[in-house]
């Protein structure tokens, strides 16, 4: 990766970045020059399912078929995990790829039926995270964000630092109750970590600001209605459905690219096509055909982008 990088003059702040961008790439040739490798973890062998009672006979059989997989995996007993994950801890900075976790399952696939699966997860799997790296900053400023449900987002801006491949500026904080157990305020000197190496977050408080604990605010910044904590919720939420950051921020979603992927229809295109007045929900969205000569008049757009934008929304039906 760092010698890759380093051809393209650092364009790529880590491997997972260079390794999603590349996967997407339209262009096959172009994604054949990456540096790219896979780790086969799992597979499906219809022939053979009346034989395969374990997980184990399956990484057997993909090594046997030369297909690449993780090397230190380990089957071990329950009393032997702990340690188990112990020993990797103490070599994985030497292993070719970063690791910021192991996965312990089990296995047994009789018992994995049985147990079966949550909505978002396996029950017969659990991921066990190391601790993050993390550097010392200042906190400059806390705002906070209203999202597409309403839910009330705390972040700080920070002193930048550098912190598993990137320039750290933002942290997030939770919630208020987060906010109050660790003392965080503007000015404090704090302890920063990527959780899961994407997501910055405040983790400790090593000195307090001058200005006390920050406090959110009582009603929405966005629209003027109180908040209000929903079903024995940490979280605050602005219950206005129609509040200008929630019908934003519902707006940006259904356009991006795991979405309907409008083309043309990013963040700031749709933020001045709102506060133009000219859209407000989705069905919005598709009467903007309509009004083309009002679009071209928006700051930031001209005809080439709305034409761009008016045939990402055709596309999208």
């Amino acid at each position: 990766f760092e010698e890759y990088n380093e051809a393209f003059g650092g364009k790529y702040a880590n491997p997972r970045n260079l390794a999603a961008g590349s996967i997407k790439h339209k262009n096959s040739s172009e994604t054949s020059k990456r540096p790219l490798k896979i780790c086969v973890y799992d597979a499906y062998f219809p022939s053979l399912n009346k034989t395969i009672k374990y997980h184990s006979q399956i990484l057997g059989i993909m090594e046997n078929l030369g297909l690449p997989i993780f090397k230190d995996s380990k089957f071990v007993s329950g009393k032997k995990i702990e340690k188990t994950i112990l020993d990797f801890k103490k070599k994985k900075d030497k292993v070719d790829f970063h690791v910021d976790g192991l996965v312990v399952k089990l296995n047994d696939l009789a018992l994995r039926d049985a147990l079966g699966s949550t909505t978002h997860s396996p029950r017969w799997a659990r991921a066990f995270k190391f601790d993050a790296l993390m550097k010392e900053t200042i906190i400059v400023n806390i705002d906070f964000a209203v999202g597409r449900t309403g839910k009330i987002t705390p972040r700080a801006q920070v002193e930048p630092v550098s912190l598993a491949g990137t320039t750290v500026t933002y942290a997030t904080l939770h919630n208020q109750d987060y906010i109050d157990e660790l003392g965080i305020g503007i000015g404090a000197k704090v302890k920063v970590a990527k959780r899961g190496e994407i997501i910055p977050a405040v983790e400790e408080v090593i000195e307090s600001g001058n200005q006390g604990i920050f406090k959110l605010p009582e009603i929405c910044p966005s629209c003027g209605t109180a908040l209000e904590k929903v079903d024995e919720s940490v979280d605050f939420f602005c219950l206005n459905r129609r509040c200008p950051d929630r019908e934003k921020d519902s707006l940006i979603l259904f356009c991006q690219r795991k979405q309907m992927d409008i083309d043309g229809l990013g963040e700031k295109k749709i933020e001045n096509i709102y506060n133009s007045g000219l859209i407000r929900s989705i069905p919005d969205i598709y009467k903007l055909s309509l009004k083309r000569n009002e679009l071209i008049q928006i700051a930031g757009l001209g005809e080439k982008s709305v034409d761009i934008i008016l045939n990402g929304i055709e596309k999208s039906k």
